[in-house]
């Protein structure tokens, strides 16, 4: 990836360097992070942190495990995969937190429901029969429950999968 060039700047190219040297991962993580100041603070909307606040509990947490594994007991898999999850964490929870002021955009644009209402009705989709049909068959509804719950496995599972020495791919992308 090609650094950002700031030519005003006299230490243009040391932030280049330094930019280049942050993985992926958290390059992403840090340009989510502008993209949610900066329409936090376009749109003027409230900062909520609600379920997110309880997630954030989680990272002093992590950023201890990931040192106290990295110098004092080294254990190299370890301080990787809780980076992992960090770097995804971030990633996520500022997903999260960007998609209010993003609604509040919204405002500006049409609705779809009425196209989205069209697309359901021509391949014969009924939501309020949907939603009786699982009603009506309690075995669905708890597979359903459970596979709603298993999100936060899948996301430690997903973390561990993308370090995997067989995905290059992700641990390309997740490396520091």
């Amino acid at each position: 990836m090609v650094g950002i060039a700031l030519p005003l700047l006299p230490s243009a190219r040391k932030f280049n360097r330094r930019w280049l040297a942050v993985g992926a991962g958290w390059r992403m993580a840090v340009l989510f992070a502008v993209a949610t100041i900066a329409l936090y603070a376009t749109t003027g909307t409230a900062l909520s942190l609600g379920g997110a606040g309880k997630a954030l509990l989680l990272v002093p947490l992590l950023i201890a495990v990931a040192l106290f594994y990295r110098y004092w007991r080294p254990a190299p898999a370890i301080v990787d995969s809780v980076e992992t999850i960090l770097k995804l964490l971030a990633i996520l929870l500022l997903g999260m937190l960007i998609s209010f002021p993003a609604a509040k955009l919204g405002a500006h644009f049409p609705l779809r429901d009425a196209l989205l209402a069209r697309a359901d009705a021509a391949i014969g989709f009924n939501r309020a029969d949907y939603l009786d049909f699982v009603a009506d068959h309690p075995y669905l509804k708890a597979v359903l429950h459970a596979a709603y719950l298993c999100m936060i496995p899948q996301f430690l599972l997903s973390a561990r999968c993308l370090r995997s020495p067989r995905n290059e791919r992700g641990a390309r992308l997740l490396s520091q």
